[in-house]
């Protein structure tokens, strides 16, 4: 039997993060579980920003711990713990290396939803954790997303509702 007790969150300080986190927090109060909150700096920045002189790897790291300590106060209410996380590297490798390190039992993250040429470009990590991760991806589309993505117009039209007169 699958048990789940240890959730693995992951984040990017964005409202989708707070979609995923609650669904996150509604699975493990159903199965007693703890969650994890993991925000990966991403290390594929740092060329850019060293070169411009204005930010270094330190200071990427400090933004992030305080950010998410901002992000768990607005978020997280007293009757919920949450262990914060935050690891420095490529973010799908490093979310999939940290579910394996800490034994986690599922994965749970947004996806912002991004198609066409936002998405080649920018690729998406949800994708790509679903793919190298040993532990099974619960894939979070907030309500934002869907509503942009199917409208009333596209149900009526879908279903032969409206005339063509």
């Amino acid at each position: 039997m699958f048990t789940i007790k240890k959730i693995l969150v992951t984040t990017d300080f964005s409202d989708f993060s707070i979609a995923a986190l609650e669904y996150a927090f509604s699975l493990a109060t159903t199965y007693d579980a703890s969650v994890h909150l993991l925000h990966v700096v991403d290390a594929r920045q740092w060329p850019t920003l060293r070169k411009s002189g204005k930010v270094s790897a330190a200071s990427l790291e400090k933004a992030a711990k305080t950010s998410m300590q901002e992000f768990i106060n607005e978020t997280v209410d007293e009757y919920s713990v949450v262990t914060p996380v935050i690891r420095t590297g490529i973010p799908a490798d490093e979310i999939a290396q940290y579910a394996r390190e800490a034994q986690a039992d599922l994965i749970v993250m947004a996806t912002h939803g991004r198609t066409g040429l936002a998405h080649a470009l920018i690729g998406s990590i949800a994708e790509k954790v679903i793919r190298c991760s040993t532990v099974p991806v619960f894939v979070v589309k907030p309500t934002a997303v869907i509503e942009k993505l199917i409208t009333e117009d596209d149900v009526t039209r879908d279903l032969h509702l409206e005339s063509n007169s």
